[in-house]
Formats: C-alpha cells, sequence, structure tokens
C-alpha cells in the first residue's frame, strides 16, 4: 500500500515535533555542558574530579537506558512528570557530558600564560573566563559542539519507547496502518537527513576553518 498525501503531512508534522523536542534538548544539554565544563576549570580539584565522574558516567550509559532510568527512577521517588519532560532530562544530561567535555577541552587548550598573565593582573577568575579565555575558546569549541547537534536531534528518536509522538512513532503508526514499512521508513530516513545535514556540513566547515588558526 502507498503511503498517500495524508500520511506524508502526518509524518511531516512528526517531524516538527521532533524539531520542538530537539530545540529544547539543545538549549538544556548547552547549559549543562557550559555550566560543567567552567566550573570543571575554575572549580578547582575537587569539583573536577566530580564533574569528571559525572560525565564519564553519564558517557558511559547509553540513552535508551539513562532514559528508562529517568522514566522509572522520578516515580520511584515519588517525583511525577509528563514523558515530555521525562525525555528532555534524559537527553539533555547525556549531551550534556558530551558538552561538558568540548567546553573543558576548548579552555584548557588555551596557552596556561594568558590565565596566569590575567591573575597577576588583578583580574578575578570569573572575569578572566569572560573576557579573556571564554571568547578564544568559543572558536575551538564551536566545529565539535555544532557537530553535536545532529546527534543529539538523533537521540530523540528514542523518546518513541516512552510514547511520545515524534517523527520515529508516527513513522511506526503509518507502517502498521499501511503496511508500508519500507516507503514509511525511507521519508523518515529522508526528513531525518534533510534536518540533520546542514549541521553536520556546517561542523565539518567550521573545522575546516578554525583548524588552521588553532594549528
Amino acid at each position: 500500500m502507498e503511503m498517500g498525501y495524508t500520511n506524508l503531512l502526518y509524518l511531516f508534522d512528526a517531524a516538527s515535533k521532533t524539531m520542538m523536542l530537539a530545540i529544547v534538548a539543545i538549549v538544556m544539554s548547552t547549559l549543562v555542558g557550559v555550566i560543567g565544563g567552567v566550573i570543571s576549570v575554575l572549580g578547582g580539584r575537587l569539583v573536577e574530579a566530580m564533574v569528571s565522574a559525572a560525565v564519564y558516567v553519564l558517557r558511559g550509559i547509553p540513552i535508551l537506558v539513562q532514559l528508562f532510568l529517568v522514566y522509572f527512577g522520578l516515580p520511584f521517588f515519588g517525583i511525577r512528570v509528563s514523558p515530555y519532560t521525562v525525555a528532555i532530562i534524559a537527553i539533555s544530561l547525556h549531551m550534556g557530558a558530551l558538552v561538558t567535555e568540548v567546553v573543558r577541552g576548548s579552555l584548557l587548550a588555551l596557552p596556561k600564560q594568558q590565565s596566569e598573565s590575567g591573575l597577576a593582573l588583578g583580574m578575578t577568575p570569573l572575569m578572566l573566563m569572560i573576557e579573556v579565555l571564554a571568547p578564544q575558546a568559543l572558536r575551538a569549541a564551536l566545529p565539535p559542539y555544532v557537530s553535536l547537534i545532529p546527534v543529539t536531534i538523533k537521540a530523540t528518536s528514542l523518546a518513541s519507547v516512552i510514547s511520545i509522538w515524534e517523527l520515529t512513532l508516527a513513522s511506526k503508526e503509518i507502517a502498521n496502518q499501511t503496511l508500508a514499512t519500507f516507503e514509511v521508513f525511507g521519508v523518515a530516513f529522508a526528513i531525518y537527513f534533510a534536518i540533520c545535514f546542514p549541521f553536520t556540513w556546517l561542523g565539518r566547515r567550521l573545522e575546516q576553518r578554525y583548524t588552521g588558526y588553532w594549528q
């Protein structure tokens, strides 16, 4: 059976829901990553060790497992939230750990003399970070950060396992109704590719542009 125009519109509507979920997850993971990366650099050895431990744990567990842990763990402790919130928390924590590593690595790649000179001139660590280190670290962090955006978008497909309606779940619904499984998921593939490819291309271009600067 063919998909039909109505089903195609249904998939595009689901794709918009996927993008809404992805945008929220990207914003939240960016906040988590920037805060985690900055405090791991400025907070001393104890804070750095705590952040590193959290990053290793979050990176070492598949997003799907984290999704189930949050989904079943929050009610276990008496916290009731919507499945949408569960997906945001799980995806944001996992991707936030990756962003933390990007931010931390970009800051640590800067020459130590800059930090030492700034502190010697009487700058506070926060002032040094905002006025001196962050603008330079941004150039190094931007290419890998942009490359993580497609990963975050694709991670939203896992939200379908907790009944969040988005592109993957909508594709399953149509495939079950029409039995046109290959055609339906072929269209879903094309939509995901169309959404993710611009960010992949941009990440490559930024990497090519700024690699020479850091060398």
